[in-house]
């Protein structure tokens, strides 16, 4: 079994962060192209955040 991780279309959150922190990276989601031969290709796609985030806070 594979499986995919998608990041959120939202904020990102820093990983392995022991307190709450954004990350730099912007927002994004995951294409599926399905083929009928039942293979499939994937790819993710990030995207300009429209927001201002405040990197200093504390929580959202």
């Amino acid at each position: 079994v594979r499986y995919l991780g998608t990041p959120s279309t939202c904020v990102q959150f820093k990983p392995k962060s022991t307190n709450f922190a954004l990350d730099q990276i912007k927002p994004g989601f995951r294409l599926l192209y399905l083929y009928p031969d039942g293979s499939y290709n994937t790819q993710v796609e990030r995207v300009d955040c429209i927001h201002r985030l405040d990197f200093a806070a504390t929580g959202y």
